[in-house]
């Protein structure tokens, strides 16, 4: 069970998280640039988050990840700028991380990972992440639908509104399919596969190099040693002959 919710008090993703545990009494927090700076000015005191002693993003970002249980991003699409770097940052302190891409799901299915995630990792206190709404304009409203739907079961209202907008959800793919913009999204995502291929190439490459290299200093170092064996049994024979 949730005990918290944290963000970085940004427009959309992060504002709607910090609202939904206001609005439902779950204690909220977080990190936030010094001046509590946002893209849409100074941030309300209501919401009670921690300045940092820098203005910073990244900074704040990354310690968000590092005081949670786990990070889960929302998003439309392929993580990008503030977002991707948050999957870094979890990546790199080995913090559990979601991403719920609602180009290709719907708001129960993204509830549904986002419930089996939690109970898995054992989050306790929980870090949402994604888009600042003038990245995305859906991305506050589609955060809180997918709060609600994951820890509120038993709100009537909240059901018929999330039915709604899944509803509303796969009209919107379908007339993807209609207009070819799903196939668009699937070939980003077979590009970033192979982004992520042709870096694990690259690596393989340079880690080859360095064994190559490597391997000729030894058989270097290994002459070197047979010459020296060689000129002192030669120098031994000498003298045994002088003897």
């Amino acid at each position: 069970m949730i005990k918290k919710i944290i963000s970085g008090g940004q427009t959309g993703a992060d504002r709607s998280a910090l609202d939904f545990a206001i609005d439902n009494n779950i204690p909220h927090g977080g990190w936030i640039p010094k001046g509590r700076i946002t893209e849409g000015g100074r941030l309300p005191e209501k919401y009670h988050l921690q300045e940092m002693e820098t203005s910073s993003y990244d900074i704040r970002t990354e310690q968000n990840v590092i005081d949670s249980d786990g990070t889960v991003i929302v998003s439309h699409g392929k993580l990008t700028g503030g977002s991707a770097l948050t999957q870094t940052f979890a990546i790199k302190h080995h913090k559990p991380c979601i991403h719920l891409n609602m180009n290709k799901t719907t708001i129960a299915e993204a509830a549904g990972s986002l419930n089996n995630w939690i109970e898995k990792s054992k989050i306790k206190i929980l870090n949402v992440a994604g888009p600042r709404a003038s990245k995305d304009d859906r991305i506050y409203q589609v955060t809180k639908d997918i709060l609600e739907a994951a820890f509120i079961k038993d709100k009537d209202h909240g059901g018929k509104v999330i039915k709604y907008k899944e509803n509303n959800y796969m009209a919107e793919k379908l007339d993807q399919r209609q207009t070819g913009n799903e196939s668009e999204d699937d070939i980003t995502e077979l590009e970033l596969e192979d982004d992520a291929l042709e870096k694990k190439m690259r690596k393989l490459e340079s880690d080859a190099e360095r064994l190559l290299h490597h391997s000729n200093e030894l058989l270097q170092e290994l002459n070197k040693t047979r010459a020296k064996q060689e000129k002192a049994g030669q120098d031994d024979l000498e003298l045994k002959n002088i003897g």
